[in-house]
């Protein structure tokens, strides 16, 4: 009796098993092939690939203005090297330019994050040890990375040089923002369905870097955004 009842709850878990796996899959297709497919491709890594399978369908000029609005993002994340590091999406991109997009938040708006008195205040209430006149709100930070990454939700967390104050909502720079010192030479670009392809080498007084491909995907109303960027 003991033995065919262990074998009658072992068949119905196994069973129940096979049912959970059977509605997982039927979701997951669900949603690939419905409103969350970009979401899904995304969690799963397949986005990137499938962009990159796409037909180029123009080639256009390097001084085009799509190529000045492309190197303008591609401002966001660089600063006083020509050396880039690669990423594949944007939780990479994320993890790895946190500071070189603080950095450029602070050299563009440095004047609007000096002497805030509210922020300042509030770095005063939750954190009394900590003395800071420029202050970058988090708000700012989530903002210049969903324009630049297309991310929806952004981690905050400490970079190499800048500090993150969660009960403040704000970072805390180093002493003064690094100049932007190197220069975008435009190599090619070309044009698919959903991304453009732009080619590049960056220059500084020291020399040239190496190439680089970077992809860009086209949002809806055909603003630009950086999706992965590797050495050619």
């Amino acid at each position: 009796m003991v033995v065919q009842y262990r074998r009658r709850r072992y068949r119905m878990r196994k069973s129940t098993l096979f049912l959970l796996l059977f509605v997982l899959a039927a979701l997951l297709v669900s949603c690939t092939a419905g409103n969350n497919s970009a979401w899904v491709r995304q969690t799963l890594g397949t986005d990137t690939a499938m962009y990159r399978a796409e037909q180029i369908v123009a080639t256009l000029d390097c001084s085009d203005h799509v190529a000045e609005e492309l190197c303008e993002t591609l401002e966001w994340f660089l600063s006083g090297s020509i050396h880039l590091k690669e990423f594949k999406n944007g939780r990479q991109g994320l993890r790895l330019y946190r500071d070189e997009i603080l950095n450029n938040l602070m050299r563009q708006n440095y004047s609007a994050y000096v002497g805030n008195p509210t922020m300042s205040a509030a770095v005063g209430r939750f954190y009394p040890h900590i003395t800071a006149s420029v202050l970058i709100p988090q708000t700012d930070f989530e903002h210049a990375v969903s324009h630049c990454l297309g991310l929806s939700s952004v981690s905050n967390s400490n970079g190499t040089n800048f500090s993150y104050l969660s009960r403040a909502a704000c970072y805390i720079p180093p002493l003064q923002a690094r100049s932007l010192t190197v220069r975008t030479s435009v190599l090619s670009l070309e044009e698919t369905e959903h991304t453009y392809r732009l080619s590049f080498s960056l220059e500084d007084t020291e020399g040239q870097s190496a190439s680089y491909s970077a992809m860009f995907i086209k949002r809806a109303d055909d603003t630009p955004y950086l999706k992965s960027l590797t050495a050619i």
